[in-house]
């Protein structure tokens, strides 16, 4: 540490950055996870000594019942503060294209990140202690379509679209694919417009109140969109 002279500090040591397993109850959640992986035997924790940070690396098998043998790569990727956000995975190897309609991150810097899910339908939980258990399968279920996608050009299983449109998709969804309620609730999700519990319901029920009628459905569709893509979505729509 040096001062604002660019002098050496005496007496203050610099602080050692401790990661997720180095802190609080990180320690026990890491050999729980190591437990999980006994479905997974391939794949192996590996510790990058210079930012601590913990990836788990190794192949995926996918056998087919003509003797075709398949081996994908995989990392995945543990956030600093696993688990309160999971973890990211990439086809390491690049076996397959990272394109789009693949559902791979195509920003320029994903590096063949793998889009498992629309993020307010991600099944992570990060109070269930079998959570990486359902991360991996479902990453093995993401590369076995990659399989299928080389077969039949299709994205076998249900899809949503990417960006903006995808949240769109999906607020469509949670409002019962009415087009309509999409329209009257937007200035409400946009923040624009304001309506109380005890408000009539702008849906225009008789009778309803907000609260008894479509207040849950708005709230869910808040815990699973940030405001700011809210605003986004509804200024181009």
């Amino acid at each position: 540490m040096r001062d604002l002279l660019g002098r050496p500090r005496r007496g203050r040591k610099a602080r050692k950055h401790r990661t997720w397993y180095e802190k609080g109850g990180g320690a026990a959640r890491l050999a729980r996870d190591k437990i999980l992986l006994a479905d997974y035997p391939t794949l192996e924790y590996i510790t990058d000594e210079e930012t601590r940070s913990l990836n788990l690396e190794g192949p995926f098998v996918y056998d087919s019942r003509s003797g075709i043998r398949d081996v994908v790569k995989v990392r995945v990727v543990f956030p600093f503060d696993y688990p309160n956000h999971e973890p990211r995975a990439y086809d390491s190897d690049s076996h397959f294209p990272h394109t789009l309609e693949r559902h791979f991150y195509n920003d320029g810097h994903a590096d063949g990140r793998c889009c498992l899910w629309l993020p307010p339908k991600s099944k992570w939980n990060s109070k269930d202690p079998e959570s990486l258990r359902v991360f991996l399968d479902e990453l093995a279920i993401f590369f076995e379509r990659q399989l299928l996608f080389d077969a039949t050009g299709k994205w076998p299983g249900d899809e949503h679209d990417h960006g903006d449109n995808g949240y769109l998709e999906w607020i469509k969804e949670v409002l019962a694919n009415n087009d309509r309620l999409v329209e009257i609730f937007s200035p409400v999700l946009g923040g624009s417009v304001k309506v109380s519990r005890n408000d009539s319901c702008p849906c225009g029920a008789e009778g309803s109140k907000y609260k008894r009628c479509h207040l849950s459905k708005i709230e869910e569709i808040r815990r699973g969109v940030p405001l700011t893509i809210l605003q986004r979505v509804f200024a181009a729509h």
